[in-house]
């Protein structure tokens, strides 16, 4: 499985903005909260790892591209690009479909992702 390149620079942001790939705006008052989360402490520190890894990769290959010749040199760069973070992602033990899942639960569950922003807070 591929990992999307214009998927995950738009998820944790493009390069030369401030890091916050996981913001979560609470709405409401905390009615209809999302359920507790699935995932376990050494998931979310695994999720962190990556992610951070994922952004590093991210900015180095959004350099490469903003200096490619052609657009069959961006293609192949996110080609590679998505190659390098997967093998990132699963270095750290997770699927690329449960890294983009708690990636998308954190945009909806203030838990979470305060949980996440912790982990982040750790291995960065």
């Amino acid at each position: 499985m591929m990992i999307r390149f214009s998927f995950l620079t738009t998820m944790i942001g493009r390069a030369g903005a401030a890091w916050s790939p996981l913001t979560v705006v609470p709405s409401g008052d905390g009615a209809g909260a999302a359920p507790a989360s699935p995932y376990g402490d050494a998931e979310l520190k695994s999720f962190a790892t990556a992610a951070v890894n994922v952004r590093r990769i991210t900015d180095t290959y959004v350099e490469k591209m903003v200096a490619a010749k052609s657009e069959k040199e961006k293609k192949q760069l996110e080609q590679l690009a998505s190659g390098d973070m997967v093998q990132a992602v699963k270095k750290e033990g997770l699927s690329v479909t449960k890294y983009q899942d708690i990636a998308s639960r954190v945009q909806s569950d203030p838990d979470l992702a305060e949980r996440v922003k912790q982990k982040l807070r750790e291995v960065a």
